[in-house]
């Protein structure tokens, strides 16, 4: 299996990790893309390693996860920090 082959068939994991990742997170949703986009570079870098793995889609989800993870890290947030705060009830008089 080469690269292209293997993306198109473990894709719908990485956007599973992606599409996690940004839902609760919501400052990241615009940044969607470009995290999808980090997490294939990453298994383009080790594709060897990819195709050696014994379960290819678990590698792929794991491999996006991070890429979340690392770009969270990144600006100095962590997944969970990053999530959507909501304003506290108020009672009205």
């Amino acid at each position: 299996m080469d690269y292209i082959e293997a993306i198109e068939q473990y894709m719908p994991q990485i956007r599973l990790a992606v599409d996690t990742f940004v839902r609760d997170s919501a400052n990241w949703r615009l940044e969607k893309d470009d995290l999808i986009q980090d997490a294939l570079l990453q298994l383009w870098q080790r594709f060897d390693q990819w195709q050696a793995a014994r379960d290819m889609g678990a590698y792929a989800y794991r491999t996006a996860t991070n890429a979340c993870r690392m770009a969270a890290r990144k600006l100095g947030q962590d997944a969970i920090s990053a999530a959507v705060q909501l304003p506290e009830d108020e009672e009205y008089d």
